[in-house]
């Protein structure tokens, strides 16, 4: 099967545009929308350069710490990267992701593992809706939603609604990093993530339906049905196993290096609840194991340090880098259930945070330090949550009104607004008419117009061979070119030194010790 990706870049923040039959291409989002994401590089110096990194720069960034040659988008600003020893290269990437903990909720500021050696970048978002599986993927491509056409969790198409990575068609058009790696190591890289979430999950690891022939690829989510953890990859190995009733078995044994002694979590087998005391915080709360929001916490605390405990040393050690990505989407479902600030979600940002200051560690031991590290906090904020104010309902009817002649269904305006369709060619027009009626700003509300974007393909797919969108980075290239050849010449001038040097005929001179003739 072969699938082209049809649409070119537009990485310019000021620039945007809409994935055709996938997304709305009119919508209202906050003037002054404030996004609290971020990525925290753990040990890596501060530099005096930008603090800000752009989502479409965190593929390449990661690229340029592995030693990779091939780069995802060259438009990328490499000069803001951390800055690394040219000939000594990290052997494994390890992203932490947490879902959700937004600007204004507990966690983050009191997060410890945030608190050690490192640089702190805040996530510059290019793209509108800022679903958190499209960030992902654009994290990941290097692109935005408009090339990579991953727009939300799920959409509406043509052909009916998608969930994102439920099928070929609803994956993303381009590679990723996972897939760059997967190709320029012939499938010899371990590529590991880990979710509840599929979507989330799906977003980091190699694309399942490219049919790559390797073991090493395991992209691990929780099944439902089945009640345990599956591989979307299709592998005969097995990296772990886990089932609720395994899951309940390792419970039972936790032990959480929780920050002060006092601070207990505790699991009974007769209730399936576990029971956290925090004196300090004055937090007391139960976890019901037979409540998904709950049970899916500790999945991905158990699978994070089950890959760790199960890791083969063969390929740990064999010096092609590798990649881990473990996303915690269960903290966004906590928050939905809960609250931001209930106790319930404190005391599991308590936990993990302990736990993943836990597999920072043994995650360096296994590499000898020659990992780099990342922990990515997303934030809550998105559009979407406009929908429910109830301001919207006399803007809604306004900008019917206004562009009735233009919509084609008047339902479907009405149960997706703030954001809608109009047909591509009247786009342009239907926002010079909103604005003209006054209507482009709305309170603290603007209206955004998209485009569509043309361009070239990026990826073509089949089961044998996949041609990726990567491009030499030419600095890199050329720094290493000089260094390697000035010192071959340099190494083979000293061989010719010496071996001329070795060879020199030592016995008398008769020029130089004949007798000097007397006049």
């Amino acid at each position: 099967m072969v699938l082209l990706g049809l649409w070119c870049v537009l990485g310019q923040e000021s620039t945007t545009a809409f994935f055709e039959g996938r997304s709305t291409n009119i919508f209202y989002k906050p003037s002054q929308l404030k996004d609290g994401s971020f990525l925290f590089l753990l040990d890596s110096a501060a530099s005096s350069g930008s603090q800000t990194l752009s989502e479409t720069s965190f593929a390449d960034m990661v690229s340029h710490l592995l030693g990779l040659g091939a780069v995802l988008n060259p438009t990328a600003p490499r000069n803001t990267f951390p800055v690394g020893s040219f000939f000594k290269k990290d052997n494994a990437n390890l992203l932490l992701v947490v879902d959700t903990i937004d600007s204004e909720s507990i966690g983050a500021s009191q997060m410890k593992v945030l608190q050690q050696n490192g640089q702190r970048f805040q996530l510059s978002k290019n793209f509108y809706p800022q679903d958190n599986v499209a960030t992902a993927t654009t994290l990941m491509t290097g692109y935005g939603p408009s090339v990579h056409g991953v727009v939300n969790q799920t959409w509406v198409a043509v052909s009916g609604k998608q969930s994102a990575y439920a099928s070929l068609e609803s994956s993303p058009a381009i590679a990723n990093l996972a897939d760059l790696l997967a190709q320029t190591f012939g499938g010899q890289s371990l590529i590991v993530s880990a979710s509840s979430n599929k979507a989330m999950m799906s977003a980091f690891t190699a694309n399942p339906f490219l049919n790559y022939k390797t073991q090493n690829h395991f992209g691990l989510y929780w099944n439902q049905k089945s009640e345990s953890l599956q591989n979307v990859h299709k592998s005969d190995s097995k990296l772990i196993e886990l089932t609720k009733a395994s899951l309940l078995e390792k419970l039972s044994k936790l032990n959480y290096p929780m920050r002060s002694k006092e601070d207990k979590v505790k699991y009974s087998s007769e209730s399936s609840q576990i029971f956290v005391d925090i004196p300090q915080e004055n937090i007391h709360v139960v976890f019901e194991l037979e409540t998904m929001e709950d049970l899916a916490f500790f999945i991905e605390l158990e699978s994070v340090k089950s890959v760790v405990a199960a890791l083969p040393n063969n390929l740990v050690s064999d010096n092609i880098p590798d990649l881990y990505s473990f996303v915690f989407s269960s903290i966004k479902g906590m928050q939905m259930k809960y609250g931001k600030n209930s106790q319930k979600v404190v005391a599991a940002v308590h936990i993990l945070d302990a736990v993943l200051a836990q597999v920072v560690s043994q995650f360096k031991s296994l590499y000898s330090n020659q990992i780099a590290t990342q922990i990515l906090v997303l934030d809550g904020t998105t559009y979407t949550h406009l929908q429910k104010k109830e301001s919207l309902e006399s803007l809604k009817y306004q900008v019917y009104d206004t562009l009735k002649t233009m919509i084609p269904s008047k339902d479907a305006f009405l149960n997706s607004f703030p954001a809608f369709d109009v047909p591509a060619a009247k786009a342009t027009a239907a926002c010079q008419k909103l604005s003209s009626k006054g209507l482009a700003f709305y309170e603290n509300l603007e209206v955004k117009c998209m485009t569509v974007a043309h361009g070239n393909g990026f990826i073509v797919r089949n089961n044998e061979e996949i041609s990726v969108n990567a491009t030499s980075d030419d600095d890199d290239a050329a720094k290493f070119q000089i260094i390697l050849w000035f010192s071959i010449i340099l190494v083979l001038a000293l061989y010719a030194a010496v071996y001329a040097i070795y060879g020199m005929d030592t016995g008398s001179d008769a020029m130089l010790r004949a007798p000097a003739k007397v006049r």
